[in-house]
């Protein structure tokens, strides 16, 4: 096995990434951070944006498809296995 070292140009910053909380609450206390408009409150899925959500027809055929192959193959293992035994 080989070690192979790449060197690139874009480092992640490791300097200055220090958060001075001090400093942040009292800039809180102040006032001097701007305002954070939070959501009231989530609004609720309307009817036609449910429909849109779902899963198209052709996708839920393949999953019937695929459980009918998956049972198929089941049956068949253990129709041998009670055959042969």
């Amino acid at each position: 096995m080989e070690t192979i070292y790449f060197t690139t140009r874009r480092f992640v910053k490791t300097e200055g990434n220090v958060i001075d909380f001090q400093d942040y609450k009292r800039k809180m206390e102040r006032g001097d951070l701007p305002a954070y408009d939070a959501p009231e409150e989530t609004p609720e899925l309307s009817q036609e944006r449910h429909r849109q959500e779902r899963r198209p027809l052709l996708q839920r055929a393949g999953d019937v498809l695929d459980l009918a192959a998956s049972l198929a193959l089941t049956v068949s293992a253990l129709a041998a296995v009670f055959l042969l035994f």
